[in-house]
């Protein structure tokens, strides 16, 4: 059996009405005493490996915590790119969607210009906890983000598709999730 511990970053400094998915957002002030109690909750278990994604704010938290020596970057853990919709209001985005529909996908997901499709994010993901559970791991930490996170639970069936950016964790908290090891003779390669 796996055990994944989702970490999210702590606070930003960016208004909340801000899209800003895959850009790299300063921590807010409150980010030492933020880190200090992720670093508490951390403290009393041990990881097989460490996992981060490459934006500052997830590294930030990864070094606070004292695992920067051990995390391994990888991008699948990253924010999904929101492409040319990255530092617009999300309002200024509704009323784009309004106007072309066409940047909807069929399930009424924003399909953003040069960025990231919500079914590309779900596959990236999906192919991290792949390679986790074919890896011999029994407890992993892995720092990233709120869509990360809501996406792996997507994929256990715990949330709705459209919940992913909806039902988003709180900054700073750890979502566990349990996995059933994978032989890789069962492991299907697209």
């Amino acid at each position: 059996m796996l055990r994944v511990d989702w970490t999210r970053h702590t606070s930003l400094k960016i208004s909340g009405d801000i899209c800003y998915g895959a850009s790299d957002i300063s921590v807010a002030d409150t980010f030492r005493e933020e880190a200090l109690e992720v670093r508490r909750q951390l403290a009393v278990r041990h990881y097989d490996a460490v996992f981060c994604s490459p934006l500052s704010r997830a590294r930030n938290l990864c070094e606070a915590c004292g695992f920067g020596d051990r995390a391994v970057i990888d991008s699948r853990v990253a924010e999904r790119n929101f492409g040319d919709f990255e530092g617009l209001r999300w309002e200024e985005i509704d009323e784009l969607t309004r106007k072309s529909p066409e940047l909807l996908d069929e399930y009424g997901d924003l399909l953003p210009p040069n960025g990231e499709s919500v079914g590309e994010l779900l596959a990236r993901v999906s192919d991290f906890v792949t390679d986790l559970r074919c890896g011999g791991y029994h407890r992993v930490l892995v720092f990233c983000h709120g869509g990360v996170i809501n996406s792996a639970r997507s994929l256990e069936g715990l949330l709705r598709r459209e919940q992913l950016f909806i039902d988003v964790p709180l900054y700073g908290s750890v979502t566990s999730l349990e996995y059933a090891d994978l032989d890789e003779r069962e492991v299907i390669y697209w």
